[in-house]
C-alpha cells in the first residue's frame, strides 16, 4: 500500500520497522506505531495501571482493580469478587495473565509488576479510532477465559449494526489518553453493562484487513494517509 502510495517504502528490520519518504523528507513506521500516538499516549495506554486511572477520572466505565504490593489487600479484593484477573501492569497479548478464585493462586506472584481486576464474563468487542473517527468494529470470541491471540475468531460488523453509544464512547477514552490511533477493547456482560477492558495503542492492522469474519476494510491505506497527513502537519 505505501508503494502504491508513493512513500518509496523501504523495510529495514524483519520486525516490522519500514522507513517512508513523505515530501522528499524521511519518516518511520513500526508495524502500527507512528506519529499518530505521542510517546506520552502510548506510555497511557501500554500500561494498565495508569489507563484505570484516567478512566476513573473522567468517569468512564472502568473494572473495579486493585494496584498493591501486599497479599491480605489482593485476598480481601478476592473474597469481594469470587474471580479475580492478575495482569502484569506493562503486559501485552494475554502474556501472564492469570484467572485466580483461590488464595493459594497467589503464591509466587510477584504483586508489585501486577493490577489485579475483577472478572467479568461476557462479550469483548473492539472499537477502532484513528483520528477521532471509529472506522472498525470486531468481536473477538475465543473458547477459553484466557485469550490465546492465535487461537481468537474476529467478528467484524458492518456499520449500521455498530452500538453509537459504545461509538462515542471510545472516542471519548482516545481522546483521554491522546491518541489518534486506538483500539478500545470493551466487556459487555450478560445484563448489558459495559466495563472498558483495555486500551491499545499499536493494534495489528491486519485483523481489520482481513477477519474471520464479516467486512474488511482497508486499514493499512487510512492508517498511512492518517499518518501522512499528521507528517506534513509537523513538517
Amino acid at each position: 500500500t505505501a508503494q502504491e502510495m508513493g512513500l518509496q517504502p523501504t523495510k529495514l528490520t524483519e520486525f516490522g520497522l519500514v522507513e517512508i519518504t513523505v515530501d522528499g523528507k524521511i519518516a518511520h513506521i513500526l508495524q502500527s506505531y507512528s506519529i499518530l500516538n505521542t510517546q506520552l499516549s502510548t506510555q497511557l495506554s501500554r500500561h494498565k495501571h495508569l489507563t484505570r486511572v484516567l478512566l476513573e477520572r473522567h468517569n468512564l466505565p472502568n473494572i473495579p482493580h486493585l494496584r498493591t504490593t501486599e497479599r491480605e489487600t489482593v485476598e480481601v479484593f478476592l473474597r469481594e469478587h469470587k474471580q479475580i484477573i492478575a495482569k502484569p501492569v506493562m503486559g501485552s497479548r494475554s502474556a501472564g495473565v492469570v484467572l485466580i478464585s483461590k488464595n493459594r493462586q497467589l503464591t509466587g506472584l510477584s504483586l508489585e509488576e501486577l493490577i489485579f481486576e475483577k472478572y467479568i464474563e461476557g462479550r469483548e468487542m473492539r472499537f477502532v479510532v484513528l483520528q477521532h473517527a471509529v472506522v472498525s468494529v470486531l468481536e473477538k470470541v475465543y473458547a477459553e477465559v484466557i485469550n490465546d491471540p492465535q487461537k481468537v475468531e474476529r467478528i467484524s460488523y458492518p456499520q449500521e449494526q455498530w452500538d453509537h453509544k459504545l461509538v462515542k464512547m471510545a472516542q471519548q477514552v482516545a481522546q483521554v489518553l491522546g491518541m489518534g490511533f486506538a483500539a478500545v477493547d470493551f466487556i459487555v456482560d450478560e445484563q448489558g453493562e459495559v466495563f472498558v477492558l483495555e486500551v491499545n495503542s499499536a493494534a495489528a492492522l491486519r485483523h481489520m484487513q482481513h477477519p474471520t469474519s464479516g467486512p474488511g476494510i482497508d486499514i493499512a491505506r487510512m492508517f498511512l494517509e492518517a499518518t501522512v497527513a499528521e507528517l506534513r502537519k509537523k513538517s
